[in-house]
């Protein structure tokens, strides 16, 4: 496994619409972003709520814009 160590900057979505942005310190980034994508695809998969839940890398720009919003 290679490391890649660092800091993501993702908007969270859950199916009602409503999300939240969040840093993360991880130690493998792309495992990181793979897993949150597996998250949000099985909760897709049950059918319920009205939308689709997903995430998003932000930039560290996107990040601090929104957060201040």
């Amino acid at each position: 496994m290679t490391w890649d160590p660092g800091t993501i900057y993702m908007r969270h979505i859950g199916r009602d619409g409503h999300g939240y942005v969040q840093e993360h310190r991880c130690w493998n980034r792309r495992l990181f972003i793979e897993t949150r994508q597996r998250e949000a695809d099985a909760i897709n998969a049950t059918g319920d709520g009205p939308g689709k839940a997903r995430v998003d890398v932000l930039s560290e720009a996107e990040f601090q814009k929104e957060k201040q919003a």
